[in-house]
């Protein structure tokens, strides 16, 4: 990667309030089993040393008071579209514009973190490039009650329950996105929660020879099953054939289900190197069983959880 002093680990670039990221995202109604396990995903989020911004867009039922109890900045308001769906280009404006560090970190509602996240950031700002995208595979794990955080061993029990009960989740699953803050200022105005969005801003970062790394084995991002009765179709419907998805595509200008999943260079104990199998094609095709599976879900052969 190249060297750039501007974004260099220096106190220069932290925030407020001591670290250089703010994680944001935008929640889901806290009601039912969603909200146990969005409660359990921003808890972990401000359970971590240094402990981040945390900005909830939106104003969904229980937001506030969430916001409240966990010490997070909160947004209320956020554009929609005539479907009522927030777009994901005012969700990271309204991010941006209220974040105190100069990292972005999107995550979905449901993904935990745990302790390996600050040394990851770590790791990556010390690389000295000026811009870049950092995803990462999430570990599908059943998850139906609140973490008990006063646990001083909870970080560990969910990490034990993760690898022995937990699922990597295909790569064209992506549920965090970290970046400069600077980057994605202009966006399509995306629906959340429907598909290609996501494959776009990997593309994007492609296209701008941003180097996009992957983060898989060096953050734990746990991403907590939950049912779909909060869409209004099947998911097939909401993520690839719908009105929205439809239009996500053509804002996308195509799905780059391929070149919108890949990654050139890794995140490792001692940094950021090029991956050796750094070709988009074949790297989904290393995971094509994964995303077969995934097609599978998505047609409701098998249960969804």
């Amino acid at each position: 990667m190249t060297s750039a002093a501007n974004a260099r680990h220096d106190a220069s670039t932290f925030g407020v309030d001591g670290t250089p990221v703010s994680i944001f995202c935008a929640p889901k109604p806290f009601e039912g089993h969603i909200g146990v396990i969005q409660r359990n995903a921003i808890e972990s989020w401000t359970r971590l040393e240094p402990r981040p911004q945390v900005i909830l867009v939106g104003d969904e039922v229980g937001t506030a008071e969430v916001a409240s109890e966990m010490g997070a900045t909160r947004v209320p308001e956020v554009a929609c579209n005539e479907f009522g769906t927030p777009q994901i280009d005012d969700i990271f404006r309204q991010a941006r514009r209220v974040a105190t560090g100069p990292i972005l970190a999107y995550l979905n509602a449901d993904i935990m973190l745990l302790d390996d996240f600050p040394p990851a950031i770590d790791r990556i700002m010390s690389a000295g490039n000026d811009r870049w995208l950092v995803i990462g595979r999430r570990t599908d794990l059943d998850v139906t009650e609140r973490i008990d955080f006063q646990s001083s061993d909870w970080q560990q029990t969910l990490r034990a329950r993760a690898r022995h009960q937990g699922n990597l989740a295909p790569r064209v699953c992506k549920d965090y996105f970290i970046f400069p803050s600077f980057m994605y200022e202009d966006m399509p105005a995306f629906a959340v929660g429907r598909g290609n969005w996501d494959n776009w801003v990997v593309y994007h970062a492609h296209h701008i020879r941003a180097p996009v790394i992957e983060a898989t084995g060096s953050i734990t991002a746990i991403h907590q099953n939950h049912g779909y009765a909060h869409l209004a179709g099947s998911r097939a419907l909401v993520y690839v054939t719908g009105p929205e998805a439809r239009r996500n595509q053509e804002l996308a200008g195509g799905r780059h289900l391929v070149n919108g999943s890949a990654s050139g260079w890794k995140l490792t104990p001692s940094g950021v190197r090029r991956k050796i199998l750094a070709s988009p094609l074949l790297q989904f095709v290393i995971d094509l069983p994964r995303f077969l599976r995934l097609v599978i879900d998505l047609a409701g052969f098998r249960k969804q959880n």
